[in-house]
């Protein structure tokens, strides 16, 4: 009966003893100060990387010895009860994420769009030489660096007390301050404790100066007539931005010739694809000089013009009507020389095969079966870049759909030259029995009109002489034949 009584009272002192260090475990709660550290691992002496410096989603996360580039700069805000983080190499603030939807021992740690999810924030636990950075979705796993190698993987693993690879230590990236730390506690505290506490963090926000600022931002200094411009930049405060004005502006830097005002209602904003982005009509500016002006103001009151960039927008300096008359000549009878054939006889693969190499714009030499293609394989051939190298310089823009000459020359009015075009379907053809399809070598779009020639006789005018005709006409007379575009391409220098 003793021997069974002891038993009792020491499974009852072993279930005590867990739910105090339960309460024990459970009752520090570490509070950061935000802003942007660099986050050097305490075992292996190396920090936090965003792998290549790359933006895009599953970008791997490793430790690597400091190299000063923003891929080691991380922006920590409160979410919550937690942080996220997200490094200043990403413009669209994507953020460190456990990777898969449910945190488990050994996922790998890498970059991945903001959803909030749980497996993309962190508690931070103060701890003997740094913090332990817990997975929100399960704070039993935490941040660890695998090796103390240069691109040595993160992943999260179970707590271990004795692993100083778990330990980070936050670093001011110009300083290499550690940043200040309040710990807070639950309801183990004192009402009039906690009261206290709440009152330094309040005087030491009020104190804190507003560090409002942009990174990465994009200014244009000449635009082409019709060309589109991507407003970019991310912009970042400790305190709640409040107001973000983008403003495009005439040369006189006060009237507004597009303004668009949003509230962003949090501490980052990026510019890119946003609703300012969007309201900045660059390709509808007409030729003169302007100003395009972005401001912020967060809650602290701080007010900052972040970009006021004074830029032109040009004519493009292109060939005349009579040079590119004759340029369409001269590229046809070179194309008929190395073809070695007196016509192309309709055959408007092979036609388009040796303009551009008459042309220079392209090496013809990737594949021996390229002047063989369909008219219709042309497009979804050239945007691969296996087949797109060019003698001349040139780089590859490819714009798919239908609507492809629409998306690439602005409707007919920006300038464009070396065109490449493919329609799903020959002539007299349908789009259930399209045939080989039909490609052709636009020379430029320019001044609302499109200059081109054919494989064959188009209209009483002679295979390979120029045909110009305006850019509404050009798009339905050739929709009319070949009904429908897969895309284009435009090589340009």
């Amino acid at each position: 009966m003793k021997r069974y009584l002891q038993i009792i009272f020491t499974a009852c002192m072993l279930m005590l003893g867990l739910q105090m260090g339960n309460m024990k475990a459970q009752a520090a709660v570490t509070t950061i100060t935000e802003g942007t550290y660099t986050i050097k691992n305490l075992g292996t002496g190396k920090y936090l990387n965003v792998c290549g410096n790359k933006d895009a989603n599953a970008t791997n996360i490793d430790v690597y010895q400091k190299d000063k580039t923003v891929g080691q700069d991380f922006k920590i805000y409160k979410y919550n009860s937690s942080y996220a983080m997200t490094p200043l190499s990403s413009a669209k603030a994507r953020v460190v994420n456990v990777y898969t939807e449910k945190a488990k021992s050994g996922n790998n740690v890498c970059l991945w769009d903001r959803t909030n999810h749980s497996t993309q924030l962190w508690k931070f636990d103060k701890v003997s030489g740094g913090y332990v950075i817990r997975c929100a979705d399960n704070t039993k796993l935490v941040l660890n660096a695998t090796g103390s190698k240069n691109s040595s993987n993160v992943n999260i693993v179970t707590y271990n007390a004795k692993s100083k690879n778990q330990i980070w230590v936050l670093e001011d990236p110009q300083t290499v301050k550690k940043p200040e730390t309040q710990t807070q506690t639950n309801t183990t505290d004192s009402p009039s404790t906690a009261q206290t506490d709440k009152t330094k963090t309040d005087n030491t926000e009020k104190k804190a100066a507003s560090n409002l600022a942009i990174k990465n931002a994009a200014v244009p200094s000449k635009l082409y007539l019709g060309d589109a411009y991507s407003c970019k930049g991310e912009i970042t405060s400790n305190y709640v931005i409040t107001n973000v004005t983008g403003q495009i502006l005439k040369d006189d830097g006060t009237t507004a010739v597009y303004t668009k005002t949003v509230d962003p209602k949090g501490k980052i904003y990026n510019l890119y694809k946003s609703k300012i982005d969007e309201a900045m009509l660059f390709n509808k500016l007409a030729l003169g000089t302007y100003y395009y002006r972005v401001t912020a103001t967060d809650k602290s009151g701080a007010k900052l013009s972040l970009i006021d960039a004074k830029f032109t927008v040009v004519k493009p300096a292109g060939l005349t009507d009579a040079q590119l008359k004759k340029q369409i000549k001269d590229t046809h009878n070179k194309a008929k020389k190395l073809a070695k054939r007196k016509s192309f006889f309709g055959y408007c693969g092979t036609y388009v095969y040796y303009e551009l190499i008459a042309r220079k714009i392209w090496t013809g030499k990737n594949n021996k079966y390229e002047k063989q293609w369909n008219g219709n394989q042309w497009y979804s051939k050239l945007a691969n870049k296996k087949y797109t190298k060019s003698s001349g310089g040139y780089k590859v823009t490819k714009y798919s759909g239908d609507d492809c000459l629409d998306k690439l020359s602005n409707n007919g009015k920006k300038e464009v030259y070396n065109i490449v075009v493919s329609y799903k379907v020959q002539n007299e053809g349908t789009l259930k029995n399209p045939g080989a399809g039909h490609v052709v070598y636009i020379h430029a779009i320019k001044n609302g009109k499109v200059y081109l020639s054919e494989s064959y006789k188009y209209a009483g005018i002679k295979e390979g002489n120029p045909i110009v005709k305006k850019y509404s006409s050009f798009k339905k007379d050739w929709k009319k034949m070949y009904v429908q575009a897969n895309g284009a391409v435009v090589f340009s220098k």
